[in-house]
């Protein structure tokens, strides 16, 4: 007996992703004027049945997407969407005010620059930009995707500024920690990516919370001398530096939040 096209579930996925976008939107139209919907005016709006769309509420109303009145049996955008969305425009904002600062670096040393981002909730590290050195690396920098604290000069950086409690077990790895926290700059060749050089400082927003953290990455075959490296160091923290100074103008002259982040 057959089981139909295996594309049947895939476009049922869909779909019901295409009525949650569309009920996400009609009541985020409206979120600044705090008006609440009721089911019906919801169906006659968008031409979904009320059973689909009380059956649709019901579920983002579980994981707080939307909220729910029980007096009235209306509906609004929910606290849970509402953190997700600054998330994503305090990321975004993060960037951009870092952005000159790391092409600044990258002017100056002629290496690739990568600013990263801590995300406080999964303990990890996210890189969210990046501007290419004169000569093109021979290794990929992952992207938006979540990578481990505990490996790499990024990573490092940003663990040796968090509380003690985040310190992994190992004396060698504290002591290594304890460094880089007094240096205010990590190095480490091969770690996260093979082949790789990486020189990191953290970025700390006012009040010590730790954001994430900006990193010059070369080729090992580009490895620079003693003179050269102490010049790097400080060019790294002098950027990260900078972009604490302009997240904390930005943030006071247009009032957004920084990145969550993890508190030192």
């Amino acid at each position: 007996m057959g089981y139909g096209s295996p594309n049947m579930g895939i476009n049922g996925d869909r779909d019901q992703l295409s009525k949650v976008s569309l009920i996400l939107n009609l009541l985020a139209a409206s979120a600044s004027e705090q008006t609440w919907w009721g089911v019906r005016e919801i169906s006659k709006n968008l031409g979904i049945s009320t059973t689909t769309i009380h059956r649709t509420l019901s579920a983002l109303t579980d994981i707080g997407y939307t909220r729910h009145d029980p007096g009235s049996g209306r509906y609004a955008i929910g606290t849970e969407l509402k953190r997700i969305s600054a998330r994503i425009r305090g990321a975004e904002r993060f960037a951009e005010v870092a952005r000159p600062s790391i092409q600044q670096l990258t002017k100056q040393s002629g290496e690739a620059t990568i600013l990263a981002q801590l995300d406080g909730i999964t303990r990890s590290l996210v890189f969210v930009d990046m501007v290419a050195g004169a000569e093109k690396l021979h290794y990929e920098i992952p992207l938006y995707k979540h990578v481990s604290l505990y490996r790499g000069a990024s990573g490092l950086s940003v663990l040796a500024h968090l509380p003690g409690e985040d310190e992994p077990p190992s004396s060698d790895t504290r002591c290594s920690l304890q460094s880089i926290r007094s240096s205010g700059v990590a190095l480490t060749t091969g770690d996260r990516i093979p082949g790789a050089l990486g020189i990191s400082s953290p970025v700390l927003a006012e009040g010590g919370m730790v954001l994430g953290s900006v990193t010059l990455s070369m080729p090992q075959s580009r490895t620079p001398s003693e003179k050269d490296r102490h010049h790097l160091f400080q060019l790294v923290r002098e950027c990260a530096s900078q972009i604490r100074r302009n997240l904390a103008s930005h943030t006071a002259q247009h009032h957004f939040a920084v990145p969550e982040a993890t508190r030192k």
